[in-house]
């Protein structure tokens, strides 16, 4: 039953998120990598990307879960972000614990066919080493790596990877599990989301909607550092 929600849900949420993505894409620089995956994407997001509103942004053609990451044994249990199973690109298992690893914890939701979510990819693998050292992470959730069927769309996974390698995100990318989808990926409205949270998997302020440039960035990770002392 609650596999059927889940699917059920994100049929909704497909379609909500195709409606989302028609603007952004027709606007969208013709160097940045399609859901081929066949061209360099440019590396700075333009201005109205950097303001994204909700119905702004690219959407998910997804459906998330999957035999790797679909219905896992927290099931049993109420899924949270601080209780979670999943898997990442490459099949490895990842949990909550993966929090611990840091102070705060960006996750950025994005899916293959995002332009906005695809532009704003090298700026936060430079974050992404620019924090390093005030312990702060960031993880991508490719977002449509799944099938309606909850197994995992290996294709899409392969095009994920590739765009990650060369945008320079070369940050963790996580598959997004039934888990997840409970957690609260499923109230997503559109693509790029992103979350933040602490090393115990608490969320810290509200999810941002839409993509933006590194300054932007940059000042959002300051107000969430700060928030947590």
């Amino acid at each position: 039953m609650k596999k059927k929600i889940i699917m059920t849900t994100l049929g909704l949420l497909l379609v909500l998120a195709l409606a989302a993505c028609g603007s952004t894409k027709e606007t969208a620089d013709s160097k940045t990598p399609s859901a081929a995956g066949s061209q360099e994407p440019t590396a700075a997001p333009s201005q109205d990307q950097q303001t994204a509103a909700p119905e702004e942004k690219a959407q998910a053609e997804v459906t998330p879960g999957t035999d790797a990451a679909g219905e896992s044994e927290n099931d049993a249990q109420t899924a949270s972000f601080q209780n979670f199973t999943t898997t990442d690109l490459d099949g490895n298992e990842v949990t909550q614990e993966i929090f611990a690893g840091a102070d705060l914890t960006m996750m950025n939701v994005w899916a293959t066919f995002c332009d906005p979510c695809i532009r704003e990819m090298p700026e936060l693998g430079e974050l992404s080493t620019d924090y390093k050292d005030k312990n702060v992470q960031i993880i991508g959730v490719a977002f449509d790596t799944l099938n309606q069927d909850m197994s995992i769309y290996q294709e899409q996974v392969d095009l994920a990877k590739e765009i990650a390698e060369k945008t320079g995100a070369n940050y963790l990318h996580l598959i997004p599990s039934a888990d997840l989808l409970q957690a609260g990926l499923m109230d997503i409205v559109g693509v790029p989301t992103t979350f933040f949270f602490d090393k115990d998997g608490n969320q810290v302020g509200e999810p941002v909607v839409g993509s933006k440039n590194k300054e932007v960035w940059a000042s959002i990770i300051d107000e969430r550092l700060a928030m947590l002392k």
